[in-house]
């Protein structure tokens, strides 16, 4: 009996430890807040722009085809354009080994995005602008997509980019460290469908359903 209530003992201290470890409790929820709000600063650049909101109008639609520019097991990128400020921006797009349509897919964006958050906020630079994008497509028989618009670390190929190595969360970027490829380094929130970053306010909206 004794030995049993000492196991049950180590569990339980054990689960706190590692709960408590987690970044996605360890962060400041005003800090991640800030650094979100600082991403939605350019929804209004990227909505205001017509070059780029015309190539995502035309790519989404099957009218216009992005450079591709990298892929993973879980996601593609495709180059989108630069802004008038000057910062690149390129998809982050759902990968075809999960799926290619639907909620799953937002569900990943809004957990990567919180990847993305967690890690900055950590000390761990990481992407510029990280934002959501909803495609309405309309139509019982076609499901809305999903996917994120992401800082393009190449520069539009301008950059001396040296990508994260297998294993790693971080490549370079002009000498500086980024982080940024987490399929396989911070684990996944607890509750999928909860969206605190892409919900319908915060998100891109193209609409091919009108």
């Amino acid at each position: 009996m004794y030995k049993l209530i000492i196991g049950i003992y180590m569990f339980l201290l054990s689960n706190i430890y590692n709960h408590q470890q987690n970044p996605y409790f360890m962060a400041n929820s005003e800090d991640l807040r800030a650094l979100f709000d600082g991403f939605l600063r350019y929804k209004a650049k990227i909505e205001g722009s017509n070059e780029i909101i015309g190539m995502l109008r035309g790519y989404v639609s099957g009218e216009e085809e992005l450079d591709w520019i990298g892929a993973g097991f879980q996601n593609v990128h495709y180059r989108l354009g630069r802004l008038e400020s000057g910062l690149w921006l390129a998809t982050r797009e759902v990968g075809p080994a999960i799926t290619k349509e639907g909620e799953l897919q937002r569900i990943y964006s809004e957990d990567y995005l919180a990847k993305v958050l967690y890690s900055t906020v950590s000390g761990r630079p990481s992407l510029e602008v990280c934002l959501g994008v909803r495609v309405h497509r309309g139509g019982e028989w076609f499901d809305d997509n999903y996917f994120l618009i992401v800082e393009d670390l190449q520069r539009g190929g301008e950059a001396d980019f040296i990508p994260a190595r297998s294993g790693r969360s971080s490549g370079f970027v002009d000498g500086m460290e980024v982080w940024y490829d987490f399929e396989w380094d911070l684990p996944r929130s607890d509750e999928e469908s909860d969206f605190r970053y892409l919900t319908n306010e915060n998100m891109i909206h193209v609409h091919l359903d009108r």
